[in-house]
């Protein structure tokens, strides 16, 4: 099992860098389908958010709703928290702007 960082879902969201796209979209996809198995942080989580909001300027329910599609992804395991309770902070952080 692989380490997932912010750098592959957050490309795949902002399509950015492009030279990279493809290759982080055909591991996503995997990742999506759980025929990639990847561990990551509820830090990695709160980075994409904070990224797509501030730098990417997403407006937050946009932002929200990328984050979640990625926290359901079904090859995905958050090593430091369920994933249900970092969903559920990401979707009352959208509520509550916060």
């Amino acid at each position: 099992m692989r380490f997932l960082d912010t750098s592959i879902p957050l490309c795949v969201m902002t399509g950015e860098p492009k030279e990279q796209y493809q290759r982080c979209l055909e591991i996503m996809k995997g990742v999506e389908k759980g025929e990639e198995k990847v561990v990551t942080s509820v830090f990695t989580v709160a980075e994409i958010k904070y990224i797509l909001e501030g730098r990417e300027r997403f407006d937050e329910n946009k932002a929200t709703h990328m984050v979640i599609s990625f926290l359901d992804c079904i090859g995905l395991r958050l090593l430091d928290v369920e994933a249900s309770a970092c969903r559920e902070a990401v979707e009352m952080s959208g509520r509550f702007q916060i």
